[in-house]
């Protein structure tokens, strides 16, 4: 077994590399190749949430994730991925989760953008400054040129702290935000990353033509987005199965009455195949609900695992 830190897995992971890795599972999954049960969660009250997570791909690998996640803890997605080859049916690496989560969420996030987006959009605007900001910075750059990254934070200090980071490592023009409006409004591309407490994105702030990815929330009762917006916005999902059930941004606008469940037009998969139609028109309010799947840290981890094999990358044990 070979065992893959994060600093290992941030060593391994390229950009180019992990989005037709990713797409390629999710085409296998969305045509029945691959198996995605519905994930397993654990309320543990002030401790936040255990969450079980496994999947198969193309019957060559299975994964099964365990994560312990809450705002109390720093970071806030701790746990592990066991991978198994399932021509032996013995585990073969122990990969941090954490970073699987970060890499897999935001390669998802720059694959929409990349098929949603307005192909002259290049001013990012980011909800959140967690772990997954500068990430999703990172692999949206890969897929449109970026002039200008608009930030929101809660906490002002993090906010300063996050901006200086982006300046260091992208050459591009940073603004920090006193609210979510603002960075609406000098946004072609949005990328919510809170909880989901509260919707911080509403309908009157979000200009015509932008692309949101929804990635924050992933609970029926959580929601980052107004449901106006929603209503108004062309809406794509990672998983279909999951958009009545744990997508609470499409939840909540079909509880107040604002949408019916064929809103949500297609998955992720679908758009890459060409089985449903992304963007129409150049002001069409696109929105991407990313849950996120076993399925794309299976792809990660089995690719991540080949790569290592080359590479004598990590740590040799036995159980």
């Amino acid at each position: 077994m070979i065992i893959l830190s994060f600093n290992d897995i941030d060593r391994l992971s390229q950009w180019k590399e992990i989005f037709p890795v990713l797409e390629a599972g999710l085409i296998s999954l969305e045509k029945g190749h691959s198996i995605q049960p519905v994930r397993q969660g654990l309320d543990i009250g002030e401790h936040g949430m255990f969450l079980s997570m496994p999947a198969v791909l193309d019957s060559e690998f299975a994964i099964v994730k365990s994560l312990a996640t809450s705002e109390r803890y720093t970071p806030s997605i701790q746990g592990t991925c066991i991978l198994y080859d399932l021509s032996t049916g013995a585990p073969v690496a122990l990969l941090d989760a954490q970073s699987i989560t970060l890499w897999r969420t935001a390669a998802v996030s720059a694959i929409a953008t990349n098929v949603l987006a307005r192909k002259d959009a290049h001013r990012l605007g980011i909800v959140g400054t967690g772990n997954q900001a500068i990430p999703h910075i990172s692999a949206i750059s890969q897929v449109r040129p970026l002039s200008c990254v608009s930030v929101w934070g809660r906490d002002s200090a993090k906010l300063q702290t996050i901006c200086s980071e982006i300046e260091e490592q992208f050459n591009v023009r940073v603004i920090a935000c006193k609210t979510p409006d603002e960075v609406a409004a000098s946004s072609d591309i949005i990328s919510t990353l809170t909880p989901g407490i509260e919707p911080l994105l509403m309908r009157n702030a979000v200009k015509a033509g932008t692309h949101i990815n929804a990635v924050g929330a992933h609970a029926a009762n959580r929601s980052e987005l107004d449901v106006e917006l929603v209503a108004i916005a062309r809406c794509y999902i990672d998983f279909k199965d999951a958009a009545t059930t744990e997508a609470g941004e499409y939840v909540s606008a079909q509880e107040a009455g604002l949408i019916q469940p064929d809103h949500v037009i297609g998955s992720l998969a679908e758009i890459l195949q060409k089985l449903v139609e992304g963007r129409k028109a150049d002001d069409d309010i696109t929105l991407f609900k990313s849950l996120g799947g076993a399925i794309e840290d299976v792809s990660m981890a089995s690719y991540l695992y080949k790569k290592a094999l080359d590479l004598k990358v990590g740590k040799v044990t036995d159980l």
